[in-house]
């Protein structure tokens, strides 16, 4: 399942299993934001921001299957956007994302599969 095709609306919390492609960290607003590019099982790949408020991802590696529970599925394109705190707007901005992302904050649990 990839947040893109599910049933899930914007906000809507959402488990999905990915694999982990990248990560990048950078500062927004003197704010730490990670953005993970994670694929689905049909190789559909997506944006995952994390929270600074999250803390440490501990042990996750490029490669490897994880399952999120509670991601927040966060939709730019539905007439019915809110807008975010200013670090994800601006994280939106810097890394030019315009559709459907994730929102991994600190509601959401990430395990090995």
């Amino acid at each position: 399942m990839n947040l893109e095709n599910s049933d899930a609306k914007d906000r809507d919390r959402c488990n999905i299993a990915v694999e982990f492609k990248s990560v990048r960290v950078f500062e927004c607003g003197g704010q730490q934001v990670r953005r993970l590019l994670a694929a689905d099982d049909q190789e559909e790949e997506f944006p995952l921001l994390v929270s600074p408020e999250y803390g440490p991802l501990m042990g996750l590696m490029t490669g490897k299957t994880y399952e999120l529970c509670g991601v927040l599925r966060r939709d730019l394109q539905s007439a019915s956007t809110e807008v975010g705190p200013a670090w994800e707007q601006r994280a939106t901005a810097l890394l030019d994302i315009s559709g459907v992302y994730g929102i991994v904050d600190e509601v959401t649990t990430i395990r090995p599969i």
